[in-house]
């Protein structure tokens, strides 16, 4: 197997090759037609064309991203990651408003611990992370986001073939809670748990999506680059950081379901596919 040339640049990029994989094509079909829906409809409900084309790609975004996002949490479940983009793509209807930046950085962290292409970070590679974890931070107030990344470079320096460095960058996340804690209202730490259906339908997401981490045992798909099967543990921590990550964020007050939407709708996607898997079976 030809090594793909981003590799050369990253090593938790990984390209999308849809001549290669089929489900590749799949997605970009989806998320250009996501984005002609989201458009269209954005426009007949008398949004200007700048606001459509806006709405348009945030669509475009987080189907793709949701469904990356998926792959990585579940990487033996192909169709699972489509489960959880069209319950991401249906939610911006009623949660319209969720931040990309935190799906990406949720992205970005599963990679680093789970090491789904096959490498392990390279120097660079936890210095844009951890960028954009401090900008997730600072852009949405939340903190807590923090205490997820630490845990996430300390499983890479701890699990199978341990990246020693990155115990240096869970420093430097851990000291960046710290600074925000500090420098920021109080009020923005207090947590909230509010009986209203979208924190219910959260708090059961979450509850569901950790029963699902805990009892995945085995792993049979393989690192793009390499072709090592991955490493159970590390899929495993991949999916604890990120359901972390949503958890600190779900009870950050008012509006932060909304922020984590898309991150739940995967985890969502992932659970009812698996019930639909041992249904089937």
């Amino acid at each position: 197997m030809s090594e793909h040339r981003i590799y050369r640049v990253t090593s938790i990029g990984r390209p999308m090759e849809p001549k290669k994989y089929p489900t590749n094509k799949a997605i970009l079909i989806l998320m250009v037609v996501a984005a002609l829906i989201a458009g269209v409809v954005a426009f007949m409900r008398g949004a200007g064309a700048g606001a459509s084309a806006a709405g348009a790609l945030e669509a475009f975004l987080v189907v793709f991203a949701c469904w990356a996002l998926g792959r990585e949490l579940a990487p033996d479940d192909n169709s699972a990651a489509f489960v959880g983009a069209a319950l991401a793509f249906i939610a911006l209807w009623w949660w319209p408003s969720p931040s990309l930046l935190l799906l990406f950085t949720a992205l970005a962290l599963s990679r680093i611990v789970n090491r789904s292409t096959g490498l392990t970070a390279r120097l660079g590679d936890s210095v844009i992370v951890t960028a954009l974890v401090v900008w997730s931070m600072v852009s949405l107030q939340n903190p807590l986001a923090g205490v997820a990344a630490a845990l996430a470079f300390m499983l890479d320096a701890r699990l199978a073939d341990p990246n020693r460095r990155q115990w240096l960058f869970a420093a430097i996340c851990l000291t960046a809670v710290v600074i925000q804690v500090w420098r920021i209202d109080s009020g923005t730490l207090e947590m909230a748990f509010l009986p209203e259906p979208q924190y219910v339908i959260a708090a059961a997401t979450l509850l569901a999506f950790l029963m699902f981490s805990l009892g995945l045992q085995s792993v049979s798909s393989r690192g793009d680059v390499g072709g090592r099967t991955l490493n159970p543990s590390r899929v495993r921590g991949g999916m604890l950081v990120v359901w972390l990550l949503a958890l600190l964020t779900s009870v950050q007050g008012p509006g932060a379901i909304e922020i984590v939407t898309p991150v739940l709708a995967v985890m969502a996607g992932l659970v009812l596919a698996g019930l639909v898997g041992r249904l089937g079976s």
